[in-house]
């Protein structure tokens, strides 16, 4: 049997991409605080189609990056994702949302695995960041809704997040970016799930482990570190 070698790797990544992806038009735009953007995706291909409360989906940026991100909402019918962009830093993907208008379109993958909320135990502790917010928010979705379930973020400005926890009609304890108040928050729960930034993940994990608080299970799932970009967020 012959074997078909192909010498130029980028033209079948190119290749699966346009057979993987759909493009979508942006239909929403709104600024909910300083450096927060609720963004809306639609593609008539999405209508009708099941996601996963959790799971993330794949944005293309100038052809070749790709990010992950977890909707906060979707909406069958119409086939539009809702989540919420956060503009850090001076990435490719921060910079395309920081002028991001209605009417204009990206690439957009399949959904894939992220953290699937509708099988996480309960009472359980949500803990992440600015980057998080759209995957706590996506515990609405769930059979529970947020019955049972407490979240917790860590943040560099605590008052424009809790203005966009209003806007979202997410309860939450904010608090300053390697706040003690964290662990205490841990007691009594069931599960425990970290996310977001990966420097304070490895230090609560440590925090919660030597607190001996009987934790059935802890998943964490990395957003981002500093240095690093196109994270995979996949829990472990």
């Amino acid at each position: 049997m012959n074997a078909f070698v192909v010498n130029r790797p980028e033209l079948v990544e190119a290749t699966l991409n346009k057979l993987l992806t759909a493009e979508h038009e942006v239909t929403s735009v709104v600024d909910l605080a300083p450096g927060f953007r609720l963004l809306a995706f639609s593609a008539p291909a999405l209508r009708n189609r099941r996601w996963t409360p959790g799971h993330m989906v794949q944005l293309t940026f100038g052809g070749w990056e790709h990010r992950a991100y977890t909707p906060l909402s979707f909406d069958a019918l119409r086939g539009e994702f809702t989540f919420l962009a956060r503009l850090h830093g001076q990435g490719i993907a921060s910079q395309w949302f920081a002028t991001l208008k209605g009417g204009e379109r990206i690439s957009i993958g399949p959904t894939r695995a992220g953290l699937n909320l509708t099988a996480m135990q309960r009472p359980l502790v949500f803990f992440g960041d600015e980057t998080s917010v759209s995957t706590a928010a996506a515990f609405r979705f769930t059979d529970g809704g947020f019955d049972g379930v407490t979240c917790v973020f860590e943040a560099d400005d605590v008052e424009a997040m809790k203005q966009v926890l209003a806007a979202l009609n997410l309860e939450a304890l904010v608090v300053e970016r390697g706040a003690a108040e964290v662990v205490q928050a841990c007691r009594g729960a069931r599960d425990l799930v970290l996310t977001g930034r990966s420097q304070s993940i490895q230090r609560l994990y440590k925090e919660v482990k030597a607190a001996h608080l009987g934790l059935r299970k802890i998943t964490t799932i990395a957003y981002w570190s500093p240095g690093k970009k196109g994270m995979s967020g996949v829990h472990k």
